[in-house]
This record gives C-alpha cells, structure tokens and sequence, in this order.
C-alpha cells in the first residue's frame, strides 16, 4: 500500500470571509494509482448530472447553489470511517485547524446549517454509499481531510506577522504539510501534490525551515513543477508542487472541492446573519467589486454593533 494526498485553497483573494486550505488524503493499492480510473463509474471526471464528480471545483460550482460541491465533498467525508457528524459545524470542527477561532465571530455562533445544509440527507445517503462501494471495489481508502482556517482577524494578524501575503499563505500550508507528515508518513511512500502557489518556483528553504529535523533534497525546479522529497529517521515524504494540479491530479481536485464546500457553508452562514441584520440586503460572495457593495449596506449597522472592520475586513 501507499499514501496519496492532494492540497488546494479557496479563498485567498476574497475581502470577505475565511481562506481554507485542504489536504485530502488515500491509502492506494499502489503508488502512482490514478484515483479517476480506479473509483469510475461511480465517481465522474466531469459534472454529470446526478453523479459525484471529482474536478476543479471552479467546474463543479455554480454560484448560489452549493449542492454540486454538497454532493461531492459530504459524499466522501460520509463515506469515510467513523463518520458520524451531522450538522455543518460538527464537519468544520472535526477537520478544520482555526475552528475555535470561529467563536469569535458573531457570524458563525449560532450556526445551524445541517449536513447536508445544501440538498436532500436522502440523495446524499445515496451518493455516500455509491463512493464507499466504489472504494471498497478498489482497495482505497480515504483516510481523512484536513484544513487550516483562517478568517479576517487571524489573516489580517498573519500577514502582519509574516511580511506578506504569500509567505503567510505558505505558513497556512505549512499545517497540513506538518499534518501529513506527523499522522500519515511511515514507510509506505506517500506523495504529496500541490496547487502552484501564484508564480513561486522555489520551495526547498521554505521547506527546510518547516522540517527542520529533516534533510530537504530538490528534484526538479520548474515553471510546470516543483518536486522534493523530505526525509527524516523513518519518515520520506515527496512533495510536488504543480501548476494546474486540480486538473491532473485526483486528491488536489477532492481537496479544492472540500476547502470550497466549507468556504461556502461559512460565507452560508455569514450571509444568513447579515440578512437577519439588515433585512433585505444581497448576499456576497466576498470578493472585492461586490464586496464594497456589501461593506456599504452594513455599515450603519456595525457601527451600531460596534463591529470593527478588521473583524471583518482583510486588510489585503
């Protein structure tokens, strides 16, 4: 057996709402297993009406219905062992690294979005088991999901404490690289596959700085990818950074479809409140042109709840 795991982010360049960062992860009959031939039918390469679908969730999304991403993201965590969640908070809680930080924001509360909060329980019952069947069938098993949180406050604090955006972005990855490292690294091999991070290139001391009890060997360096493999007494992981990885590579597509399904039960819940406050008023996604709009409509009413915007606002 061998270990596969996929990491992307949603989020990074919203005013509003969180940045989530997800890793999913496989236990594979083999390395190198291609997860789209193993898991077929059940589980689609593209949208398919009725189907679970496993591509870049920009493909899988239609904005202001989250049950496609639903279908997919609660699908797989309901197929995994020892599911037993059932409301929205008790998935983002059981996965997220920041979770406890969403008690500070009035927003998420009294969150009471269930699971699923988007489409029928009854159809996801269907789709969870029309995955676990599939996996059963290929000896996979996925092992698990992970995230690392971060909304205004902790971003705007970070980047401050960081220097910059990227660099804090890496350090919010840097989480789940620690999470693979510590819970699913052992002799079998894992591999490790990234989204690009914007235009960086090079990785290797960003890397050793993270592992620093381990010795960090490049492979390649290139516009395409970035390849190193990480290894310490026991423990080799190998770790590639690609460009357009949701689309080549199963475990970052599942990964950008959880780390979108959460986003977006968040933003669900935000947009719920906000309604509650300020009757009428549209709801956001959180990205900058609407975002404005939406700043604008409530602020009369964080001024009068004493809402200040770094709570709310990133700073960049």
């Amino acid at each position: 057996m061998a270990w596969l795991a996929g990491i992307d982010e949603v989020g990074y360049g919203p005013m509003l709402g969180p940045l989530v960062v997800s890793a999913a992860l496989f236990e594979v009959p083999e390395a190198g297993a291609d997860l789209w031939d193993l898991l077929r039918p059940e589980v689609a390469r593209k949208p398919r009406r009725g189907r679970v679908a496993v591509c870049d969730s920009k493909e899988l999304h239609k904005p202001g219905d989250p049950e496609p991403l639903e279908r997919t993201a609660a699908a797989f965590w309901k197929a995994r062992d020892g599911a037993t969640e059932t409301t929205f908070l008790e998935f983002v809680a059981a996965h997220a690294f920041g979770a406890d930080a969403l008690d500070g924001y009035p927003w998420y509360r009294p969150l009471t979005l269930g699971l699923p909060f988007a489409g029928d329980p009854r159809d996801l019952a269907t789709h969870a088991a029309a995955v676990r069947a599939a996996l059963d069938r290929a000896r996979v098993r996925f092992a698990g999901l992970r995230s690392s949180l971060s909304d205004a406050r902790e971003f705007n604090a970070g980047v401050e404490r960081a220097g910059n955006k990227s660099d804090y972005l890496f350090e919010v990855y840097g989480r789940l690289y620690r999470w693979l490292w510590e819970h699913a690294v052992g002799p079998e091999r894992l591999d490790v596959f990234v989204g690009k991070q914007g235009g960086r290139a090079f990785y290797a001391d960003k890397l050793q700085a993270l592992f620093p009890e381990t010795f960090v060997m490049v492979g390649e360096e290139t516009k395409e990818s970035s390849t190193y493999v990480i290894e310490g007494k026991k423990r080799r992981m190998r770790m590639s950074f690609v460009a357009d990885a949701e689309m080549k590579h199963f475990p970052v597509a599942l990964a950008s479809i959880l780390a979108k399904y959460t986003r977006e039960g968040l933003m669900e819940a935000f947009n719920r409140w906000w309604g509650e406050k300020v009757p009428g008023i549209k709801p956001t996604a959180g990205y900058h042109g609407d975002a404005g709009r939406f700043l604008k409509e409530t602020e009369e009413a964080r001024r009068e709840m004493g809402i200040e915007e770094g709570m709310m606002v990133r700073v960049r």
